[in-house]
């Protein structure tokens, strides 16, 4: 999915810290905490037979599915911390905000994060991006 493969490997520490079995307050699971929405969606787009959220701790799927959507919202965003801010509050909350001229300055990238576990997630996320970069390129 032209996916910056250390934005996974940083989306993946913060949302399950590598493990598989991971399982959210809200059901999210797996590697890359992929919703039961979600993982139906994509199952649907991706042509993924015989779906079950079991399959949503197979690493392979689990990853498959993440990167499709971080694709997704990176299209639809076109500004990477407004689509890692979009993974974790939804595309919906970040396009409202997006709306609101209280919450950014040039039109894209967002100045201010209402929900303050999303403006943390973002920073983590691109710490661990940065780290990730570091250590393995």
């Amino acid at each position: 999915y032209n996916i910056d493969k250390y934005i996974v490997y940083a989306v993946i520490k913060c949302e399950s810290g590598f493990d598989t079995n991971a399982i959210s307050h809200r059901n999210a699971r797996g590697l890359m905490q992929i919703s039961e929405i979600t993982g139906l969606w994509a199952s649907e787009v991706l042509g993924i037979s015989n779906y079950s959220e079991d399959i949503l701790y197979d690493p392979e799927t689990n990853i498959n599915i993440g990167c499709w959507y971080l694709n997704k919202l990176f299209k639809q965003f076109e500004n990477e911390s407004t689509a890692i801010a979009a993974y974790n509050a939804g595309s919906g909350n970040v396009s409202n905000w997006l709306d609101d001229i209280n919450y950014l300055s040039n039109g894209v990238e967002l100045d201010y994060i209402p929900f303050k576990e999303t403006e943390k997630y973002v920073y983590k996320v691109e710490r661990a991006k940065k780290m990730y970069k570091y250590l393995y390129d």
